[in-house]
């Protein structure tokens, strides 16, 4: 029966995706999206064209556009990649944010990083559809250069992968990847970031304690999933306050407090260097 369905809605929500009208998502959200695909982007910066397995985060860009997953948070990380040299995806997953940016400036440095080798092998070959040169970084980030053991849910695509062991109530598999910092990687092949994304499920506190020396020195904006409250959370609220930065809401652009985990939907925050917030604010999202 739900093949039926989803055989009968595909050809009119198609037609409606044809006109610029999105169907609503209590259908294409059934409707997965699988092959190659376009996204208009704005700015008159043409197309990016991605590949789509079937998941979620590709098939809500196919059915909405550049805007369709976490649309606060990505108009606000497509406004700041325009100007941006260095970026950094730490969590990329298949890589939509790294590609997203990319396009929109081609003459930047992309760098991705992603721990677990079948989601890596997933942005090559959006590397390869897309045609744009982003550097895949087989690897997991946090305050130690090592390996550490990362736990996989398992599956296809791996949402909520995780360094943190109790991040996930269902089962994992452990598995040993190789672990980095921002600090030494930035330092070990002379990057200088503008912009980083930080999504790594729960150990958010321990990649901003790895970048202490970008946070001081450098001082990028940073888009970040702000997920768990830990110890190295809160040392990181500590770091943070010590480089001056403050923390701003996407939605409202106004600063908030990192007190405790923040709900599913509203878990995106900018960190910006406190000096650089009224010129965020009135430069203001894509």
């Amino acid at each position: 029966m739900k093949k039926l369905i989803r055989t009968l809605a595909r050809p009119p929500a198609l037609a409606l995706r044809a006109i610029g009208v999105t169907p609503p998502e209590a259908v294409f959200k059934h409707l997965h999206k699988r092959g190659i695909f376009d996204v208009a982007l704005p700015e008159s910066k043409g197309k990016l064209r991605l590949m789509s397995w079937g998941n979620r985060v590709e098939n809500e860009l196919f059915w909405r556009g550049w805007t369709g997953h976490e649309p606060d948070i990505m108009r606000w990380w497509a406004r700041i990649a325009l100007d941006a040299q260095i970026v950094l995806d730490v969590g990329a997953n298949t890589g939509t944010f790294a590609f997203i940016a990319k396009a929109l400036n081609p003459t930047a440095t992309v760098h991705a990083f992603e721990p677990l080798a079948r989601i890596a092998l997933k942005i090559r070959e959006n590397s390869n559809v897309s045609g744009l040169d982003v550097s895949v970084i087989e690897a997991a980030v946090a305050d130690v250069t090592g390996e550490l053991p990362i736990y996989d849910p398992g599956g296809a695509n791996a949402y909520s992968a995780s360094l943190d062991e109790n991040f996930l109530s269902s089962s994992t598999e452990a598995k040993i990847v190789p672990v980095t910092t921002i600090d030494d990687h930035c330092s070990a092949n002379g990057l200088v970031p503008d912009l980083i994304k930080i999504d790594v499920e729960g150990v958010e506190g321990r990649v901003l304690l790895g970048a202490r020396d970008t946070l001081t020195k450098v001082k990028p904006l940073i888009v970040c999933e702000w997920t768990r409250h830990s110890d190295a959370h809160e040392a990181a609220r500590e770091l943070l306050r010590d480089a001056n930065y403050s923390v701003i809401d996407p939605e409202t652009v106004q600063e908030i407090e990192l007190t405790s985990a923040r709900g599913h939907d509203d878990r995106n925050v900018i960190l910006c260097p406190t000096d650089r917030v009224s010129a965020l604010r009135s430069t203001g999202p894509l």
